[in-house]
């Protein structure tokens, strides 16, 4: 039992570390942003709702980030913006805490409530003076986590 208990820590250790060097390795082109995210001082406002939006965005794409624009925009209306953090500043394999509050319609509020999550995505130039457009994927945010 013991020599299971054994085997199960070290092949979890083992996927663990794996996981964490892959992941940022295989970023180019593809998870080149992630992130962690959760909400707080919620207001309800009828058919809108109120909200602070705490986020962790984490760079793997190679490049540094100068002055960037993070919008968070609907899951169901693309063109829908409820707002941005502007001049966001991430080096490559940094991360930068981002806070703001913002109005989002309730029907996007209630698909974050059943396992949805923002829909990000940054815009900044990059070195070569190329408009850069990337996704960020999000995961909640862990307890303790900011």
């Amino acid at each position: 039992m013991r020599r299971l208990w054994v085997w199960n820590m070290a092949l979890g250790t083992f996927v663990s570390v794996a996981l964490l060097v892959a992941v940022p390795a295989l970023a180019k082109d593809g998870r080149d942003f992630a992130g962690s995210w959760r909400v707080e001082n919620v207001t309800d406002l009828g058919q809108e709702v109120r909200l602070t939006l705490h986020l962790r965005v984490y760079n793997y794409s190679d490049a540094d980030v100068v002055g960037g624009t993070i919008v968070l925009t609907d899951w169901h209306v693309a063109a829908q913006s409820y707002g941005s953090f502007l001049g966001v500043d991430v080096r490559d394999r940094e991360s930068v805490g981002l806070l703001g509050d913002v109005t989002i319609l309730r029907a996007e509020y209630d698909y974050w409530a059943i396992g949805g999550h923002p829909r990000l995505h940054i815009e900044f130039t990059d070195a070569s003076a190329d408009a850069v457009w990337r996704t960020i994927e999000l995961r909640p945010m862990l307890p303790g986590e900011e």
